[in-house]
């Protein structure tokens, strides 16, 4: 039942990450060995520095998935993050267009404010990898959508049919074309579900895909 849908999920995630691991390992030691057969080059060195990086990173998100962290909960208005999240991924947008519609006046409400912000980095990350031509356009709505529940929609317009797998999108290092997710969206389900809200995917078009996080907050909290 669950349980064993569970002990799947973990090994699934445990195989991917020391697979990327071993990966990291080769490209760092190739590098290592080109340097002790020539001068350092300043390629060889970048290639060291990536590998480095990506298994530390690997690293921290295999700590992550396995012991999460505790629910920290704070006072913050969701405007406020939203724009601070939007201009922290604005780098990555490579000349796409990132809209953000918000309530006349965004709320202040209680919630794990630092989970919720990696979560959508991750996310946005993702609808910035997954479009790579100019034009692209990704439209963030915050709105609320029933009593409790605030509805935080990533909208991903693509120039070019997106042929992405609705049932792997959740699932670790899956790949379209030259994008790979890692465990970003793996672990950014997990702590919205922990948070007894919803992380969803769907396509809506052939250029067109959407994210839904549904948030819940306690009732006194509702805009």
């Amino acid at each position: 039942g669950k349980q064993q849908l569970e002990k799947s999920s973990k090994e699934a995630v445990l195989d991917g990450v020391l697979h990327e691991l071993q990966n990291c390992l080769q490209s760092i030691g190739m590098g290592v060995d080109l340097l002790q057969l020539s001068q350092p080059d300043a390629l060889e060195c970048q290639t060291i520095n990536l590998g480095i990086e990506r298994a530390s990173r690997l690293l921290r998100e295999m700590q992550e998935y396995f012991f999460p962290p505790e629910i920290y909960l704070s006072t913050k208005n969701i405007g406020e993050v939203l724009v601070e999240i939007v201009h922290s991924v604005a780098r990555e947008a490579r000349g796409m267009e990132v809209c953000l519609h918000l309530p006349e006046v965004p709320p202040s409400f209680q919630y794990d404010w630092l989970v919720l912000s990696r979560v959508l980095e991750r996310v946005l990350r993702c609808a910035c990898g997954l479009l790579s031509a100019p034009g692209s356009k990704i439209v963030i709505n915050a709105r609320e959508q029933r009593q409790s529940v605030i509805t935080i929609q990533v909208e991903i317009h693509g120039t070019k049919e997106l042929e992405i797998d609705e049932k792997r999108v959740f699932t670790p290092f899956w790949r379209v074309n030259d994008y790979q997710a890692g465990l970003g969206l793996v672990l950014a389900r997990q702590a919205i579900d922990h948070r007894h809200g919803q992380l969803t995917f769907e396509k809506m078009g052939p250029c067109r895909t959407q994210f839904t996080l549904r948030l819940a907050v306690p009732p006194e909290n509702v805009w």
